[in-house]
């Protein structure tokens, strides 16, 4: 169909706690946050969070199932889905559209 919006394309990978720090401190310092999303529970609706360092430490004690930071870097936006796996935390990236901005 002509009006379809193609998928954006998923980048994936898995951080140890020292690259998840890492993570934290760079987009902190280098991306303008739009939006922290936490993830309470299997049911639970997305919950507006306080800072990426925060929602961050709420998926490592287990507080939250998964975090969502939406964020422009330079002159793109981003959506950065962290989903805590044992001692790893498995990041999902996608480039946020322009026509969804």
């Amino acid at each position: 169909m002509a009006d379809e919006v193609p998928l954006p394309e998923l980048f994936s990978g898995t951080f140890d706690d020292t690259t998840l720090d890492a993570w934290v401190a760079d987009l902190t310092a280098l991306a303008s946050i739009d939006q922290v999303l936490l993830k309470g529970s299997e049911r639970a609706h997305s919950a507006p969070g306080a800072s990426v360092a925060a929602a961050v430490a709420c998926l490592r004690r287990g507080a939250s199932r998964g975090v969502q930071v939406w964020y422009r870097l330079g002159e793109e936006a981003w959506c950065d889905t962290l989903v805590r796996m044992g001692d790893t935390t498995r990041i999902v990236r996608m480039r946020v559209a322009p026509e969804l901005q």
